[in-house]
């Protein structure tokens, strides 16, 4: 991989999905990623669009989730089945990223009519044809006319759906449903190569947490390889920022020392990383960020969601009990 902008966090600004919120994202760029690069990046939450890596950052939202799809077992539900079956004159190919004027007429039309959004040739192909990993695309032909047109990155244990474009004369087709034929590439691939592996579609999980749960969680992070059983030690790891946390310089990272935001030195906090993780905060983390809700003492939900707004507390099932009034 090479590094040609460092960790950043850009400007507030309109969401595309949820036009009365705020989007905010956060980003570097990169490229010459490898097969297993790109699947360590995906398995942290990262998502790709050329060499533009990123993960949402929202201050005020968490709507947009990842779904991991393991595709051996993937079985279509009632609605999906029939879409498919509408569908069946529709021919999907795979194979190597192809530029064609129709299918820049396609990004054009879908930009303009979905997101009200101009472009130009140079940015289809900066954005589609400038690979920073491996890459596939799908064609989808209807009655020998390109309809759409996806754009996917392969690593070596999955495949991520980046981007799908078609012209919206076909909207009525629900092509972004029948999208779900890449997860039948998924499948035709692992078989051919005796694998299994995943589609990832969609975002990751995240959750605001309090100072000493948020020590847990770098943890957490940072031993991951070695729950893995890839390495013994989290600063072996190369692709992980545990060696630097600890010390060591590796002349590409330059993030802010964690010992900095913790009052700890490389030391103490290459003894920490090294210990065993508590189990019932691994459990807590793991279950918070599933669901969205913010970890923490009491009186750090109470604060969080008087500065918000909401109401933060997991409320029981149900509706309200009635309150009988006094006799």
């Amino acid at each position: 991989m090479i590094l040609h902008r460092e960790l950043d966090i850009g400007e507030l600004s309109l969401c595309p999905y949820m036009p009365d919120r705020k989007k905010q994202i956060k980003y570097f760029l990169a490229s010459e990623l490898d097969e297993s690069e790109i699947s360590f990046l995906l398995e942290k939450g990262w998502r790709k669009f050329g060499v533009y890596s990123f993960q949402p950052s929202c201050p005020d939202c968490q709507e947009c989730i990842p779904i991991r799809v393991i595709s051996d077992e993937f079985k279509p539900s009632k609605s999906q089945r029939r879409n498919l079956k509408k569908n069946s004159n529709i021919d999907v190919t795979f194979g190597p990223l192809k530029f064609s004027e129709r299918a820049f007429g396609i990004y054009q039309d879908h930009s303009n009519q979905r997101f009200s959004q101009e472009c130009t040739i140079e940015e289809f192909i900066e954005g589609f044809f400038s690979p920073s990993t491996p890459s596939l695309q799908s064609e989808y032909y209807l009655n020998d006319e390109l309809i759409a047109v996806g754009f996917l990155d392969k690593g070596d244990d999955c495949l991520s759906s980046v981007y799908l474009i078609y012209d919206t004369k076909f909207s009525h087709l629900g092509l972004g449903t029948f999208s779900i034929s890449h997860m039948q590439y998924s499948q035709y691939f692992n078989k051919k190569k005796n694998t299994s592996g995943h589609l990832w579609q969609g975002r990751f999980y995240s959750c605001v947490m309090d100072e000493d749960y948020l020590v847990a969680a770098l943890r957490y992070v940072e031993r991951n390889p070695v729950r893995a059983g890839i390495v013994r030690k989290p600063w072996r790891w190369k692709w992980s920022s545990a060696g630097v946390h600890v010390g060591q310089e590796d002349g590409v990272i330059n993030l802010e020392n964690i010992t900095s935001l913790i009052d700890t030195t490389a030391e103490e906090w290459k003894e920490y990383i090294n210990s065993d993780e508590n189990d019932e905060k691994v459990e807590k983390i793991r279950k918070h960020t599933l669901l969205g809700r913010p970890l923490g003492t009491k009186d750090f939900v109470a604060k969080l969601g008087r500065r918000i707004g909401r109401v933060l507390n997991v409320l029981p099932r149900g509706r309200p009990k009635k309150q009988r009034g006094n006799k």
